[in-house]
């Protein structure tokens, strides 16, 4: 694989400005419980765990890049690892692969996500991606194609 095409997810519309982020009352669950705003952050939340349950059947969890399981999408289990990795619960984030198809998904802070597409993916994958995340509510901020091997640089940063 020579380059990956990497989508970023998020509950926002648009790239937060700084004051956006700092005044943002649900940047994080953290925030969103000091600010009593649990409820709005709920709501995000439930739109990435829709969404990941809608990908396949089954996914491939990876915590702390090393250990792995295959979870049953609609389990409780599997519910359990996003909402730890989605909540950034002591730098935990959730890495999923959807052996079905060519997606991996790398939890990131503030609401956003990072998909990785192998470059070679249909474009009618591409498309069925696009209206799910859009399905759900959530927001493709930005799509690029990457050198893989500065991908897995930019991991490792």
């Amino acid at each position: 694989m020579e380059n990956v095409r990497v989508l970023t997810v998020s509950i926002f519309d648009h790239w937060l400005t700084e004051k956006e982020g700092s005044d943002c009352e649900i940047m994080n669950y953290s925030t969103a419980v000091e600010n009593h705003a649990l409820d709005k952050y709920l709501i995000g939340e439930n739109k990435f765990i829709n969404l990941y349950a809608s990908l396949g059947d089954k996914a491939i969890c990876y915590l702390d890049n090393e250990k792995k399981n295959v979870l049953l999408t609609n389990s409780v289990e599997f519910k359990s690892y996003l909402i730890k990795g989605l909540r950034e619960k002591q730098f935990h984030f959730h890495h999923i692969i959807y052996p079905t198809k060519d997606i991996t998904i790398r939890g990131g802070y503030d609401r956003t996500d990072l998909f990785i597409l192998d470059e070679r993916i249909n474009i009618c994958d591409v498309s069925i991606l696009y209206e799910a995340v859009s399905l759900n509510g959530l927001f493709i901020l930005e799509d690029t194609v990457m050198d893989y091997k500065e991908y897995v640089k930019s991991c490792e940063e």
